[in-house]
C-alpha cells in the first residue's frame, strides 16, 4: 500500500492523509498493524 510506504518513511500521519483523501484513523490503524509486521517501529504514537 503506498500509504504505508510513506508511513515508513517517516512523513506525518496528518499530513498524508489530507493529501492521499485518506481519514486519519484509517492510516494509524493501519499503521499500528503493519509497520511491527515490516519490523519497523514508530516514532510517533
Amino acid at each position: 500500500m503506498r500509504a504505508l510506504d510513506l508511513l515508513e518513511s517517516g512523513r506525518p500521519v496528518p499530513d498524508m492523509a489530507a493529501s492521499l483523501g485518506i481519514a486519519q484513523p484509517c492510516l494509524y490503524r493501519e499503521k499500528q498493524h503493519d509497520l511491527p509486521n515490516r519490523g519497523i517501529t514508530s516514532q510517533n504514537p
